[in-house]
């Protein structure tokens, strides 16, 4: 168990002795902070003006829950704007799903078409064999066409796989940015809720 801290603070001008299980740097900056509200409140009243506690009590008490509120907005902010950065990023990975899938396809085709083509590349030559002495030039010009429209082919392919292999990067960095996006907005979310943690810990110091 934490031990109980007692330190002595100046709040407006006047003494208090806290005591609380917090440190002593912690109180000291409740003080500040409340010191730097009732400076704010003076700022605010007219040169020979005059507040009664009452009066002045209910204002700091109102600028508190002014400072608390609008802290509690700014988190909302954080958190729909975190889960905005959450969905971009699942819809990248879906995206980047997406396109493993695309370029395995493609390479099982390019795959398949090769196979196909050296098959029938292979039947070409043997059914061409037989007559190669008298059709010698049309072998040639078989082989030749068959040639073309492989490497046609293959570049076609290879074409589509290298748009494929480029769009995973481009998705890849995507969800890159976006994580340190999400990074940053859960390092802006914790500290926003932990100065929540302490504009709550502050009221409750006041009012207790």
């Amino acid at each position: 168990m934490n031990k109980k801290n007692d330190i002595e603070v100046l709040i407006g001008g006047i003494k208090y002795t806290l005591s609380g299980y917090e440190s002593s740097e912690y109180m000291v900056k409740i003080a500040a902070y409340i010191n730097g509200k009732l400076d704010e409140i003076q700022q605010n009243i007219a040169p020979g003006g005059w507040l009664d506690n009452e009066s002045r009590n209910i204002l700091l008490q109102i600028n508190i829950a002014d400072d608390y509120y609008k802290e509690i907005d700014r988190n909302s902010a954080l958190i729909e704007e975190k889960n905005q950065a959450d969905k971009a990023y699942f819809n990248l990975k879906h995206e980047l799903f997406d396109v493993n899938e695309m370029v395995e396809k493609l390479s099982a085709q390019n795959k398949a078409l090769k196979d196909e083509l050296a098959a029938e590349k292979k039947k070409s030559e043997e059914r061409l064999s037989e007559d190669y002495k008298r059709h010698e030039d049309e072998l040639k010009e078989a082989n030749r066409k068959l040639k073309e429209e492989l490497d046609e082919a293959n570049r076609r392919l290879e074409e589509e796989i290298e748009a494929g292999k480029k769009k995973i990067e481009e998705a890849e960095q995507k969800i890159e940015e976006e994580k340190k996006k999400v990074e940053k907005t859960s390092e802006e979310l914790e500290q926003a809720v932990k100065k929540n943690r302490e504009l709550e810990e502050t009221i409750d110091d006041l009012l207790r």
